[in-house]
């Protein structure tokens, strides 16, 4: 009977079967509330697989929370649509933009650019060069020196301004200005006289002298000055004498053997090209002329020999030698100085002649060596 009744109580605690599925039911089900709060995450896929199928199980059940979803979806396509379409937009006005500063300060460089440009070439201008100006000096006693016929051979430029500036040894420089020659520009009238301060015994325009004590200096004796050196061995610098005096120009190419063992030394040059007979006369007197200004102009250079063909009428072809040694070119060209030797009691006794090596070679007496080798009257280069 006591067996019985234990029996009895036991099964009226256990619970049914299906009471125990219908708690666990309830237990699962979750509230719209919740699931809503779940759907981002849900739709989103961050949420566990027995969340996932707790939501899912009150959605397969729930229109409410259904259409919340729907709405959210269709919500985040919207945005997923016109979010690029901003984002062009947004692209394409900034691209626009930065393309209209960078053209504007483009612009704003060229313009000024081109401003300073035109500043430069038609307002304040530039130093122009010997080459490019053609003009006379006088040089008076008093120390007066005029420039005239002055002429700018640069048909696209006018001259606006000259200015003297004098340096110690008795230079003086000139420089001329000029502009690009446009309507606004026109040749002014230059002040073309200047009154030296002290003794003017040289000129330069530029860089290239133009007169010096008393003589007008040829462009050529410009260069050729300028090219002295002390040492015949040294050969592009004595090419650099042999361009300033155009002598491939005139006697055609050649080549060259330095004597520098031994002094006096030498320099040979053999000419390439032969000679008519009938043109010899004036060709060596070029050879003998261009030979003294090289003596003068390189220091150590003691003879120079020029080898060469001539074309005879009778036997052809001969080859024939010209040198001309330092003493040679003094009696040609009339170069040698004299020194004056005075008696004990002040009075002259006689004159000395002053030794080529002693002598400073000008670019007068250069020039004087230019003239003085004229064949009709005037020697042309």
């Amino acid at each position: 009977m006591k067996d019985e009744t234990s029996k009895n109580e036991i099964m009226e605690i256990k619970p049914k079967k299906n009471e125990i599925v219908k708690n666990d039911m309830q237990k699962n089900d979750l509230t719209c509330e919740i699931v809503q709060d779940l759907l981002p995450s849900y739709m989103d896929k961050l949420t566990s697989d027995v969340t996932n199928e707790a939501v899912k199980r009150h959605l397969d059940g729930c229109t409410t929370c259904t259409e919340k979803m729907r709405q959210m979806q269709k919500a985040e396509h919207v945005i997923n649509d016109e979010l690029p379409e901003k984002e062009i937009d947004f692209l394409k006005t900034l691209k626009r933009k930065t393309m209209k500063k960078i053209f504007l300060s483009v612009a704003a460089v060229l313009v000024a650019v081109i401003f300073l440009a035109g500043l430069k070439l038609f307002v304040i201008g530039e130093e122009l060069s010997p080459q490019e100006i053609s003009c006379h000096v006088s040089h008076s006693i008093a120390g007066h020196v005029r420039i005239y016929d002055i002429m700018c051979l640069s048909s696209a430029k006018n001259i606006t301004d000259i200015s003297y500036v004098e340096e110690e040894g008795g230079v003086l420089r000139i420089t001329f200005r000029g502009v690009l020659a446009s309507p606004f520009t026109t040749q002014v009238k230059l002040p073309d006289t200047y009154e030296a301060q002290n003794r003017i015994e040289r000129i330069y325009l530029g860089d290239q002298i133009i007169w010096d004590d008393g003589w007008d200096i040829s462009p050529r004796i410009s260069d050729l000055y300028q090219a002295r050196h002390a040492y015949v061995g040294d050969m592009p610098a004595n090419e650099r004498s042999v361009q300033a005096l155009g002598m491939r120009e005139t006697l055609g190419d050649f080549e060259s053997e330095l004597q520098t063992s031994t002094e006096p030394y030498g320099w040979k040059i053999i000419l390439e090209s032969p000679m008519h007979i009938s043109d010899i006369r004036e060709a060596e007197n070029k050879m003998k002329a261009y030979a003294a200004l090289l003596m003068a102009t390189i220091e150590n250079l003691g003879y120079v020999t020029y080898e060469y063909d001539v074309q005879t009428y009778i036997s052809g072809l001969e080859t024939k030698t010209l040198t001309l040694t330092t003493k040679d070119v003094e009696e040609l060209y009339g170069l040698c100085q004299y020194v004056p030797i005075f008696k004990e009691d002040g009075t002259l006794d006689h004159v000395e002649p002053l030794p080529w090596e002693g002598q400073e070679w000008s670019p007068a007496k250069l020039q004087s060596i230019l003239i003085t080798a004229k064949l009709d009257g005037e020697y042309r280069w």
